[in-house]
């Protein structure tokens, strides 16, 4: 008899066993469910916040999305962009920076990342970056653009007329372009140019700025 009582307590407890490491399997599931969960709020959170154009909440929302899924390619480069809207342009160019390598995400990597040297005043940095974008995609127009305004506000008018010439071409309805370009136009003492495209520029717009 206590042999048997033994055998059956000794079964007992090994079913215990299994019942309580499948009780921790189930609850790890269920956290990782929990975060999975968190994460996507935080994700789409964070878009809301950049539409409606809180980037200072974004940016936390993000961060909080990035505790729970640090390598979320989505969350850190959409990060960056809140770091740039935000005006933090040291912060989205070293991230910027880090996300270079990810091919599918490196032609708009390298574009924002040259606007972040450009409004962080790294005028050679930008300049290269807009370079080496153009080089991979030859119609990025708003690289041609900004790399326009860039040559503008040093003063290289020739340069600066060859590269919005270049971004006009690629759509000749852009207002921004137009804007530039008609500056340039003033700038090189060519009024009559500068006019006709002053004329097609939509009065009613309010320009977000010389780049996009």
């Amino acid at each position: 008899m206590k042999w048997k009582t033994l055998f059956c307590l000794m079964v007992f407890a090994f079913l215990c066993s299994l019942f309580c490491d499948a009780n921790e399997d189930l609850s790890s599931v269920a956290l990782a469910k929990e975060d999975t969960g968190k994460a996507v709020w935080y994700y789409n959170s964070a878009n809301k916040f950049v539409r409606e154009g809180h980037y200072e909440k974004a940016v936390g929302q993000y961060q909080r999305l990035l505790e729970i899924e640090p390598k979320n390619l989505d969350g850190l480069y959409n990060l960056s962009i809140a770091y740039l809207y935000n005006h933090q342009y040291t912060l989205a160019i070293g991230l910027l920076e880090k996300l270079l390598p990810e091919k599918h995400l490196q032609l708009q990597v390298m574009y924002n990342l040259a606007l972040a040297y450009q409004l962080e005043g790294k005028d050679d940095l930008a300049l290269g970056m807009y370079t080496r974008l153009i080089t991979k995609q030859s119609n990025y127009q708003k690289a041609w653009n900004n790399r326009g305004v860039l040559y503008y506000q040093k003063g290289l008018y020739d340069n600066a007329l060859n590269e919005l010439k270049k971004a006009f071409a690629i759509d000749p309805d852009s207002q921004i372009v137009m804007y530039n370009l008609a500056k340039v136009y003033m700038a090189e003492k060519q009024p009559f140019e500068a006019i006709a495209l002053f004329e097609k520029i939509d009065s009613a717009l309010t320009l977000p700025g010389n780049y996009y």
